[in-house]
């Protein structure tokens, strides 16, 4: 990896977590929650990576329906989660979160696999 790549990254990770730094105090977090979602930022980037190595992206027009369903329900359920960790969440009910987490979940993960669906199409 360049020099310049590596920068980067860091810039974009820097980035993400002084945005959600920002919308925490806006939603009057106190500096701990502040700092704790701050943190959460850079995790999401990396887990988004890790995603891309189990499922790489050189394999998306090869790969079968059931893991592509399986990689469009992973990245919906990182990204859900993700909003829900950062967004304006803390007094809300548990159950209230794993309806709102699952909802999240299934109507990107749709989304993404219509969108896909009727995207573009390589020759094979």
């Amino acid at each position: 990896m360049k020099t310049f790549d590596t920068l980067e990254n860091y810039l974009i990770a820097a980035g993400l977590a002084c945005l959600v730094g920002l919308l925490s105090v806006w939603m009057g977090d106190p500096s701990s929650t502040v700092f704790h979602k701050m943190l959460f930022a850079p995790v999401f980037l990396l887990a988004s990576r890790g995603l891309r190595h189990l499922f790489p992206e050189a394999n998306d027009g090869k790969r079968g329906v059931v893991a592509t369903i399986e990689l469009q329900l992973l990245t919906a359920g990182l990204i859900a989660a993700f909003v829900l960790f950062v967004g304006p969440f803390e007094r809300t009910d548990g159950t209230r979160l794993v309806e709102l987490f699952t909802l999240m979940t299934l109507v990107m993960a749709s989304i993404n696999l219509v969108l896909g669906h009727l995207g573009p199409r390589d020759k094979r």
